[in-house]
């Protein structure tokens, strides 16, 4: 548990072997990840305000499935969408259909929706049958121009002008 203010506090859940394990055999773990779930939250005072944040498919249906017994706000951070990474040549051995059924399960569970940018947005609304687009917000990402910018035509110039201003950042900082 790490302590991030006077009334929040952030947790994380073990679960697993202790091996690593790929992300996309973490759903045969959900079981053993929501029973220790309950066990943090059945430490915490009588009718806590909780309010869930999940970032993935996996900690969405831990999420979804223990509010049934601890309500509270679940706001969903997308990171990455199955539909996207199908459509971008993923394949079906990685990206399975208990992924995408906790994925669906999830945006319909959540009461907000963030999103990174507007197209990330538009496919999660054209990807995910019934999703209530009022509930769905862009914020979009961060950047740090002096470090990302936009990519020139060419390969090698851009791992040129990649290595100068790495090259440029190290300079600024020994």
């Amino acid at each position: 548990m790490k302590q991030l203010g006077p009334k929040c506090k952030l947790y994380r859940i073990k679960g697993g072997p202790k091996q690593k394990v790929t992300y996309y055999e973490l759903g045969k773990h959900i079981q053993e990840l929501e029973d220790n779930f309950y066990a943090i939250l059945d430490t915490l005072p009588k009718d806590p305000h909780i309010t869930y944040l999940s970032y993935n498919w996996l900690s969405g249906e831990l999420v979804r499935r223990v509010r049934k017994q601890y309500p509270g706000e679940h706001l969903h951070l997308v990171l990455a969408l199955s539909a996207s990474r199908l459509n971008g040549g993923e394949g079906t051995r990685k990206i399975n259909e208990e992924w995408r059924a906790f994925e669906q399960l999830t945006f319909h569970d959540a009461k907000y929706i963030f999103c990174g940018s507007r197209q990330e947005r538009q496919e999660l609304l054209e990807e995910y049958d019934g999703i209530d687009e009022q509930k769905v917000t862009v914020i979009n990402y961060g950047i740090d121009t002096n470090i990302f910018f936009k990519r020139p035509g060419s390969e090698g110039d851009y791992f040129r002008r990649s290595i100068e201003k790495f090259q440029e950042r190290f300079d600024h900082t020994s």
